[in-house]
């Protein structure tokens, strides 16, 4: 079932709002506000830009070569919402979809600790999510998604935590599904965009919007989810 609406405007930050980070700008801006006001400013790493050159909602986005491009943000005591409901989303279209990339990386360095979402090496044209406690060998979840993904193609995402369902969409349908009561591991460091914790697997493409909230969205009304 598609369970929600993709949304159809930028997104914005509500009070369930920890993380919103448009990506939007000036053209080259390496900028990168976090409205939502828990920390200000995520960190541009390599040549990570905004770029008007391809447009979400007539605004910019943000654009990654591949090779160490990522923006990172630190650790806050606000982020200690993993074992409650939540739903990490955002937009993001591929360069590439032929070589793994990672898009979102909450995890300890090398291990299957923590929160991911990527395109597997195994399954490269797949959006997947991984998730891990703190005392993880292997992965307590792991969903793969069933769409093809397609170079040029600007995809909606969304990893949601409700209970102990947990569910993967793309552009609001469902890819699937898992249940587990894990509490994801809490990497103390920073939260990645656009690469791994290792610094290799880096994404080729343009991403907007990441958006982490407190509660799980699966609705899309007007212009805040709830």
């Amino acid at each position: 079932s598609s369970g929600f609406t993709p949304p159809s405007a930028r997104l914005v930050a509500d009070a369930n709002t920890l993380v919103l980070i448009p990506m939007n700008g000036e053209n080259n801006s390496v900028l990168f506000e976090n409205i939502a006001a828990i920390i200000k400013i995520g960190t541009a790493n390599g040549n990570v830009s905004v770029t008007n050159s391809v447009l979400l909602y007539s605004d910019t986005v943000a654009i990654f070569d591949g090779t160490g491009d990522f923006i990172n943000f630190p650790y806050r005591k606000n982020y200690n919402f993993l074992s409650g409901n939540f739903t990490i989303e955002y937009w993001f279209k591929c360069g590439s979809v032929s070589v793994g990339q990672v898009h979102f990386d909450w995890r300890d360095t090398y291990a299957e600790k923590g929160v991911v979402i990527y395109q597997d090496t195994s399954t490269p044209n797949k959006i997947k999510a991984s998730v891990g406690d703190s005392n993880s060998s292997s992965y307590e979840v792991s969903i793969t998604g069933t769409t093809t993904l397609m170079v040029g193609t600007m995809y909606h995402v969304r990893l949601v935590k409700n209970g102990t369902n947990w569910k993967l969409y793309l552009k609001g349908i469902s890819e699937g599904s898992a249940t587990s009561s894990v509490v994801p591991y809490v990497n103390l460091s920073d939260i990645r965009f656009e690469i791994d914790r290792s610094g290799g697997d880096g994404f080729l493409g343009y991403a907007a919007d990441l958006r982490i909230t407190t509660i799980a969205r699966n609705t899309y009304l007007n212009r805040i989810m709830d």
